[in-house]
């Protein structure tokens, strides 16, 4: 988990945004992680001299020589979501027990910011989460994410009151308002 937020910490830091992750997790708990970024205005365009920064930095907090949590939270990087068109996408968290028998899958559609990312997952270590799995993409400015995650202990989350906990913070750090979008729970 301290590897995806060194990853998407470091990225968002840089001014970068984050549009696509796969998290892969192997059978001997090999981490396998593939990262598509753009500059904060959608282009494919990224200077050599960032992805040298985004590189060094990362590799840094790997190290523990940079504290990602101080780099991450520097409140002047974050940029705020751009406003979309009430209706044009449903804002939406979905916690689901019901697709597998090891996971807890949540799913979260909101307006997508930089660094929205390394606050969810921030959010999850806070909530003493495994990260089996991710999938992060973007589209019109919408994040379309999906975590398969485990309790501290290897099981699915299914404690309502920690599900609601955890629904309410991941919106409230998607910079959404309370009791917006919908909220789903299955078992």
């Amino acid at each position: 988990m301290q590897l995806l937020l060194s990853v998407s910490g470091s990225i968002s830091s840089l001014g970068l945004n984050l549009v696509g992750l796969r998290l892969f997790r192997t059978n001997n708990s090999q981490l396998i992680l593939q990262a598509q970024i753009t500059d904060q205005y959608g282009s494919g365009t990224i200077g050599i001299e960032q992805l040298d920064a985004m590189e060094k930095l990362i590799s840094e907090c790997i190290d523990g020589k940079v504290n990602i949590e101080e780099i991450a939270t520097t409140s002047n990087i974050w940029s705020t979501p751009s406003k979309i068109p009430d209706g044009m996408v449903e804002e939406l968290v979905k916690i689901s027990n019901d697709l597998s028998l090891i996971y807890t899958v949540l799913e979260i559609r909101v307006p997508d910011s930089i660094g929205l990312v390394y606050r969810i997952l921030k959010t999850l270590l806070d909530f003493e989460l495994n990260v089996i799995f991710v999938r992060i993409s973007t589209s019109a400015d919408f994040a379309y994410d999906s975590f398969h995650i485990q309790s501290k202990d290897g099981q699915k989350i299914e404690n309502s009151e920690m599900l609601f906990s955890i629904k309410e913070k991941i919106l409230e750090v998607a910079q959404m308002k309370r009791d917006q979008g919908i909220f789903e729970i299955s078992f």
